[in-house]
C-alpha cells in the first residue's frame, strides 16, 4: 500500500511458539517492509506496527486515526526507492534468479 500511496498500519501475529523462536533468532526493529526500505534508504520509519497481542482492533483504529502527512510524505519516499514502475517484476525477477 505504501508504494501505492496508502500508509500502511502494519499488523503482525503467529502462533506464541513460532514468535517466541523468531524473537530469538531475528533481531530486528521494524517488521514491516515498508518502514525497513525507508530505514535502509536513510528515513525514519513512521508507518506503524503492531505485533501479536499489540494488534487490537482498538490499537489498529488508533494507529489509522492518527495517520498524516508525515505518513504520506513517507509514501512518497517509498515508492521513490523502489524506482520507476515494474518495480515487483524486478522484485520476482531477481528472486527467481537466486532461487535458481
Amino acid at each position: 500500500s505504501a508504494a501505492m500511496g496508502v500508509p500502511p498500519v502494519i499488523a503482525y501475529a503467529m502462533h506464541p511458539v513460532s514468535y517466541a523462536i523468531a524473537r530469538r533468532v531475528v533481531n530486528v526493529e521494524h517488521f514491516g517492509l515498508p518502514n525497513i526500505l525507508l530505514e535502509r534508504t536513510g528515513h525514519t520509519a513512521v508507518f506503524p506496527e503492531r505485533l501479536q497481542d499489540e494488534a487490537t482492533p482498538a490499537t489498529l483504529a488508533t494507529a489509522i486515526l492518527e495517520i498524516g502527512e508525515r505518513h504520506r510524505e513517507a509514501c512518497r519516499h517509498v515508492r521513490s526507492a523502489l524506482g520507476p514502475p515494474g518495480f515487483a517484476e524486478r522484485a520476482a525477477a531477481l528472486i527467481a534468479k537466486v532461487v535458481r
